[in-house]
């Protein structure tokens, strides 16, 4: 298994001397953030022994072919968290959305002359589909 802590020689049969500009930028965030690197075949080869890492350890791997970065494997509930945090954060962006489209529509209204605190939710709708 390739981690982190490996020479860079070790990542794929080209060394880093062949690696491309960001593949090795990959790899010198890989190292800094101390990253869990392992190939797929490497992978494949121990599976039992890497989902039981990924799982009761926690640990989370960038899978790579050809010192490439393909994939990440992370325990479920990470995922789960991950998944949970994303809908929040969606929510959270869509909310300020609504919130400052309400805002410029209601200075475009005034501006036009129109009190929208007067207006039915169908006329709202009837002048965004006329602008």
């Amino acid at each position: 298994m390739l981690s982190a802590g490996d020479d860079v020689e070790a990542i794929g049969s080209g060394g880093a001397a062949n690696l491309g500009i960001d593949i090795m930028a990959f790899v010198v965030y890989a190292v800094v953030a101390m990253l869990n690197l392992i190939s797929i075949t490497d992978a494949r080869n121990n599976l039992s022994r890497f989902v039981k890492e990924v799982s009761q350890k926690g640990k989370k791997y960038v899978l790579v072919r050809d010192s490439v970065p393909e994939a990440v494997v992370m325990p479920y509930q990470d995922y789960v968290k991950q998944e949970e945090e994303e809908k929040e954060l969606w929510q959270f962006r869509f909310d300020r959305l609504i919130k400052e489209a309400r805002k410029a529509f209601r200075k475009w209204a005034a501006g036009q002359g129109i009190d929208v605190k007067k207006l039915t939710e169908e006329e709202v709708y009837e002048l965004i589909d006329r602008i």
